[in-house]
């Protein structure tokens, strides 16, 4: 690869090594998706299968808890993939394993979501406030457009 010390990232040549390493490797990592990929279909299920059955916080913690197995599968087929990448190593079954590597990577995963839920969140509300806002200028504009759905979808488009 270039230089790195002239602070350029020579981008065509780490794709370039990418697809030179997915190429070399992949017959070794379908194994290791095909485990994996089951849990996905599990979590996908059970979020199609759940909604509308209890109270929005119940709901969503019941989400996210659906969402943990395929997130687990996910990091550990990663670890496998970087592990090889980076080490060139293979071990476990399939490569698949839960050890340091993985660890890592959830506590990446947690400090990135810490870091982008508040800005997110924040996003989230201003935008919320800005349709309410203009949605309707006063408490009996807003339960007619609340109260028809067509009129309420006319009412978010313009406002947005």
């Amino acid at each position: 690869m270039a230089d790195a010390s002239s602070g350029k990232v020579p981008i065509v040549e780490c794709v370039s090594a990418s697809w030179r390493f997915l190429m070399a490797n992949w017959q070794l990592f379908l194994p290791a998706a095909a485990i994996t990929a089951p849990f996905g279909a599990v979590s996908n299920y059970l979020l199609a299968t759940s909604g509308g059955t209890g109270s929005a916080i119940g709901e969503g913690i019941g989400e996210l808890l659906a969402m943990v197995p395929v997130g687990l599968a996910g990091v550990a087929f990663s670890a496998a993939v970087l592990r090889k990448a980076i080490r060139d190593e293979f071990s476990g079954i399939q490569g698949l394993q839960f050890g340091a590597d993985e660890f890592r990577l959830l506590g990446v995963a947690a400090g990135l979501t810490l870091l982008f839920v508040p800005f997110i969140l924040i996003g989230s509300l201003a935008l919320g406030a800005f349709v309410l806002n203009r949605l309707g200028s006063t408490p009996e504009d807003l339960q007619k457009a609340l109260s028809d759905p067509d009129a309420l979808y006319q009412a978010l488009s313009n406002a947005l």
